[in-house]
């Protein structure tokens, strides 16, 4: 309650940086899943493994989010920024595990081969 005659103007409006934040997020977020989706195909030979990686981006984001919302943080530019950082992380540790599954499904494959020959 002012007194009248009295208002408030902002000084400084963020709003346009954490805009411009979310779509460089979102951006990289496409790009990324993108070049994630074909180096993968290229390297594993499976759309399937690729496509295990891709969706971890997405929902590692809703459940960050999610969580954000339950424990009352705002996105702005320090949660957003730390965000951006820990999806390279989360994809790096999901291509490591999706490779090493994979591997482990072609020695058992390989292993079922040596054991009936055809």
């Amino acid at each position: 309650m002012l007194p009248k005659g009295i208002s408030i103007r902002p000084y400084y409006d963020r709003s346009d940086i954490v805009q411009a934040s979310v779509a460089t997020v979102t951006k990289a977020l496409a790009e990324g899943a993108l070049l994630v989706l074909i180096v993968l195909y290229l390297l594993l030979r499976s759309f399937r493994a690729s496509l295990v990686v891709l969706l971890a981006l997405p929902l590692s984001l809703l459940s960050t989010f999610i969580v954000m919302k339950i424990v009352g943080l705002s996105a702005n530019l320090m949660s957003l920024g730390g965000l951006a950082i820990s999806i390279g992380m989360i994809i790096d540790a999901t291509i490591i595990q999706v490779e090493n599954v994979q591997r482990r499904l072609s020695e058992d494959e390989q292993e079922v081969k040596t054991l009936v020959p055809y």
